[in-house]
């Protein structure tokens, strides 16, 4: 597997945000930078791409990348990375162990 640069992560979790997300050029920019924001630190930890990203990945992301942040913000960055993996169709497989403290604001 070719290991993903920062660029190629950027542009990959752009174009999935842009996929994913429906409103005003804006909104979906403000979006995307969260997607992107997470991927460049599963790139860093784990040297993945969106693509082939792992439940173990997004939990990690949540658990201890945002340990620091407030309720409200592991709740936004969890139900962006949710609408991602639902066009990914992965949403099915993976909610049962996505189950944690950032599912509430």
């Amino acid at each position: 597997m070719i290991r993903p640069n920062q660029l190629g992560v950027e542009r990959e979790a752009r174009s999935f945000s842009r996929k994913t997300f429906s409103g005003n050029r804006s909104s979906v920019h403000k979006k995307s930078n969260h997607i992107v924001m997470a991927a460049e630190a599963i790139r860093i930890r784990w040297n993945v791409s969106p693509r082939h990203w792992q439940v173990k990945h997004i939990r990690w992301f949540l658990e201890k990348k945002l340990a620091d942040k407030a309720s409200g913000t592991k709740y936004r960055y969890y139900c962006l990375i949710r609408q991602v993996l639902i066009f990914q169709d992965r949403w099915t497989d993976w909610k049962p162990h996505l189950k944690g403290p950032w599912t509430k604001p």
